[in-house]
């Protein structure tokens, strides 16, 4: 009887873990401030300043937990509150456009900072979208849709933020628009 209790404890060990890896391989890795944000030696208001992290630096996530973020920001660790923090998604580059496209996976429109599709990215699922990009705001210089659906996909480029004054695509755009280079403020991917 003992051990048939063990191993059902066993497996719902196991069952939490592999539900919950999404979630920590959210909670990692580059990400950019989205406005002058206190960095503190712990997680919450209480704790000392370390200084303050300004509006579009780099910072790359350790570990967020209760709404804080552990961050390395330059020289300096500590916490940031994670509503402050946009994680940056870096993806790989699509393939050259003559060779056909095999990608089956998750259906994703990525944004690139450089034309052709290189340089940093980050990549948005259909159904999100990003009001204020921050330290994005006008970098976006390429977009690829990508996935098994990416037939369907719409993507809102916009030149104000909070999703004002866009124009819509859905195609790759290997060098964007000359109205919209340099002045893309927030995107929306349908």
């Amino acid at each position: 009887m003992m051990i048939k209790t063990l191993v059902r404890l066993a497996l719902a060990l196991v069952a939490v873990l592999v539900l919950s890896l999404p979630a920590f391989a959210q909670m990692f890795g580059p990400a950019v401030t989205v406005a002058n944000v206190n960095l503190r030696n712990g997680p919450g208001t209480n704790h000392a300043m370390i200084r303050v992290v300004r509006s579009g630096e780099e910072v790359t996530i350790v570990r967020c937990e209760r709404n804080w973020c552990l961050v390395n920001a330059g020289r300096d660790t500590g916490w940031l509150s994670q509503s402050y923090v946009m994680r940056l998604i870096a993806a790989p580059p699509p393939p050259p456009p003559l060779w056909p496209d095999f990608d089956t996976g998750p259906t994703r429109v990525c944004f690139y900072d450089r034309p052709n599709f290189r340089g940093d990215s980050f990549c948005l699922r259909p159904g999100n979208g990003n009001d204020d990009l921050g330290n994005w705001r006008n970098r976006i210089a390429s977009v690829a849709l990508r996935g098994s659906q990416s037939h369907s996909l719409s993507v809102d480029l916009c030149t104000a933020r909070h999703f004002r004054n866009c124009s819509s695509i859905r195609d790759d755009m290997s060098n964007v628009s000359r109205h919209l280079q340099g002045a893309i403020a927030s995107v929306k991917v349908w």
